[in-house]
């Protein structure tokens, strides 16, 4: 299976500096950092069945995001709104 390569660095990095930046707003006003188990099991397998997924190392070839880490953080949305709940983020 042909894997799409993953953005370039510096995209990633500003994707990791929102991504700081948006979960540590989210805490600070009182949100929860983490999912519950099931709901972070829910976002890998709607990741898994994605176009964009990377088996290989387990990112998001859209955002470069790995899942494993990306997926629990309560404040982070896909790239494609395919996750419940990230219309409402």
């Amino acid at each position: 299976m042909d894997e799409k390569p993953l953005p370039p660095l510096y995209k990633r990095g500003i994707n990791l500096t929102k991504a700081i930046v948006r979960n540590t707003v989210h805490v600070l006003e009182g949100g929860d950092a983490y999912l519950e188990p099931e709901e972070v099991q829910l976002r890998l397998d709607i990741c898994a069945s994605c176009e964009y997924y990377r088996p290989s190392d387990h990112t998001c070839s859209e955002c470069g995001c790995p899942l494993d880490e990306k997926a629990p953080l309560t404040a982070e949305p896909c790239p494609f709104m395919k996750w419940p709940g990230d219309l409402f983020r």
